[in-house]
C-alpha cells in the first residue's frame, strides 16, 4: 500500500515539473538592443575609422615630438655635465696653484724674516766699510726684489755717511780757514781752485757758474768744511772771477 502511495506522488509531481518548463518555455523574448538601418551603420562605421585614423595620427606625431625633445634634452644635458666637468677640473687646478702660491709666499716671508735681520745686522754696524761690504755680499746672493732695493740703498747712504765724517775730521772755524788762505795769497793766485783743493784736502763737492758772459764767474761748495760753534757744520762757500778768490763765506744752513 505504502509503495503505491509513493509511486502515484512521485507521479504527479513530475507532471507538475513538466507543465511548469513547458509554460517557460513559451514566453516570448523580447529583444532590448535598438536597431538601426545598414547605410546608417556604414556611416558610422566610417566615422569612427576616420577618427581613429586621426586619433593614431596625433599620438605618432606627439610621440616623435616627444622623443625628440627627449633627444634634445639628453644631448644638453649631456654637454652641462661634460661642461661641469671642465670646470671642476679648472677649479682643481686653481686650487692646486693657490696652496702652491700660498706655500712660495710663506717661503718667501720667512726668506724676508731672514733677509730683514741680516740688513739689521749690518745697519747696526754703522757708516763703516765693513758695513757697507756685508750689504753689498747680501746683494750678491740676492740681486733682485724690494730688499735688494733696500740694501743698496743703505750703501749708499753709509758711502754718505762715510764722506760726511771724512769731511768733517778735516773742518776748521771760517776764520781759520780765511787765515790759511790769505796766508797762501790765494787772493792774488790766478789757480784758486787747484790752490783750494791743495789747502783743504779734497776737491770741491760741486761748482755753480755765474751769469756773467764776459767773466768766468765760479762758485766753489765744500760740504761741512767751516765748523760752527754751535756743534754743527756748514758748507764753505768760494766765489772766483777768472779763478781768482772774490769771496769766502760759510752756507746758511746747518748740518748736524
Amino acid at each position: 500500500m505504502n509503495r503505491f502511495l509513493l509511486l502515484i506522488s512521485l507521479c504527479t509531481t513530475f507532471l507538475v515539473s513538466c507543465q511548469d518548463e513547458e509554460s517557460t518555455a513559451q514566453k516570448p523574448v523580447t529583444p532590448n538592443a535598438e536597431t538601426v538601418l545598414k547605410s546608417e551603420y556604414g556611416t558610422l562605421l566610417d566615422k569612427y575609422f576616420a577618427e581613429s585614423a586621426d586619433f593614431n595620427e596625433t599620438l605618432k606625431n606627439l610621440k616623435a615630438e616627444m622623443l625628440a625633445g627627449a633627444e634634445s634634452r639628453q644631448a644638453t644635458i649631456k654637454a652641462l655635465q661634460a661642461d661641469s666637468t671642465l670646470k671642476q677640473a679648472e677649479i682643481s687646478s686653481l686650487k692646486e696653484s693657490l696652496a702652491e702660491s700660498q706655500a712660495k709666499l710663506n717661503d718667501c716671508k720667512e726668506i724676508g724674516v731672514a733677509l730683514r735681520a741680516e740688513l739689521q745686522g749690518a745697519k747696526n754696524l754703522g757708516a763703516s766699510e765693513d758695513a757697507i761690504r756685508l750689504f753689498e755680499v747680501f746683494l750678491e746672493k740676492h740681486p733682485t726684489g724690494s730688499v735688494s732695493q733696500k740694501a743698496q740703498s743703505r750703501i749708499n747712504h753709509h758711502k754718505r755717511r762715510m764722506v760726511i765724517a771724512k769731511n768733517r775730521t778735516l773742518a776748521c772755524p771760517l776764520r781759520s780757514g780765511q787765515s790759511r788762505f790769505q796766508a797762501a795769497r790765494l787772493s792774488t793766485s790766478t789757480q784758486a781752485r787747484s790752490a783750494l783743493e791743495s789747502i783743504i784736502g779734497r776737491k770741491a763737492d760741486s761748482a755753480k757758474r755765474g751769469s756773467s758772459s764776459e767773466f768766468k764767474e765760479i762758485t766753489y761748495f765744500w760740504r761741512d768744511y767751516a765748523s760752527d760753534l754751535a756743534g754743527g757744520f756748514r758748507d764753505l762757500v768760494v766765489e772766483t772771477v777768472d779763478d781768482k778768490i772774490t769771496k769766502v763765506y760759510s752756507g746758511e744752513t746747518l748740518n748736524k
